[in-house]
């Protein structure tokens, strides 16, 4: 989605309310991210601002976060995003 990154580096992205989770598929996922719809882009291009997204991380990496928040209880919080 192009019209997401573009969003994202005119810095129209809250991640307030954003957590991450790992799904029962085995994907690491972004949830209640808010990213806004870009400015010049008419409504048929332009994506939905709060949509879960898939974020990219290695098996390795994913299991280990899948066990520790399972055992622990814990939540994935993102703090920081960082565009080129």
């Amino acid at each position: 989605y192009g019209t997401e990154v573009k969003s994202c580096r005119a810095g129209k992205m809250n991640i307030k309310d954003g957590f991450a989770r790992v799904d029962p598929d085995g994907q690491l996922r972004l949830i209640n991210v808010h990213i806004a719809k870009h400015f010049t882009t008419g409504g048929w291009f332009n994506h939905e601002e709060t949509r879960p997204r898939v974020l990219l991380a290695n098996k390795q990496e994913i299991a280990k976060l899948k066990k520790q928040l399972a055992l622990k209880g814990l939540t994935l919080v993102p703090l920081r995003a960082y565009f080129n």
